[in-house]
């Protein structure tokens, strides 16, 4: 929804391109700033499932504007990998350590998930090896192992 409004207004009201010119003007006065903004602003973009690819196109043609093409994409792939890496630390924190009491309640209610964080718990590492071996259908699995009582 926020994409249709972006572009009515970059081709309608023009209320987006001063603020982009703006922010680029912060970026070349702050560079070490807008990098540390960046990588930020990626971390909180992983907890809340936006995706990467329109965010690291973004980063590159912002940094390319203010550094020039070939050190600002560096730069931006820079970026880009710091702020994912930080917000898949944030998100791995995060379920591991404020969502057990979910995957408690599911396994008191559905014995399949208990038995999973059971197995789990007591050789994680053998059943993650095997489930990457074998489930490789299963969608999303690190975020899953994530909540349960993985052991190492």
């Amino acid at each position: 929804m926020s994409s249709v409004y972006v572009l009515t207004d970059i081709m309608f009201l023009g209320n987006v391109v001063p603020l982009v010119n703006d922010f680029l003007e912060w970026m070349t006065q702050n560079t070490v700033w807008a990098v540390i903004a960046c990588i930020l602003f990626f971390a909180a973009a992983t907890l809340v499932f936006v995706p990467h690819a329109i965010l690291t196109c973004g980063a590159g043609w912002a940094f390319s504007n203010v550094l020039g093409f070939g050190f600002g994409l560096i730069v931006a792939l820079f970026v880009s990998f710091m702020g994912s890496a930080l917000g898949a630390i944030l998100s791995f924190i995060r379920s591991r350590y404020m969502m057990r009491d979910l995957v408690e309640l599911f396994a008191a209610r559905f014995p399949i998930v208990r038995a999973v964080d059971r197995a789990l718990e007591r050789k994680g590492f053998k059943v993650r090896q095997q489930q990457s071996v074998i489930g490789k259908k299963i969608g999303r699995k690190e975020e899953i192992l994530s909540y349960t009582c993985l052991s190492f």
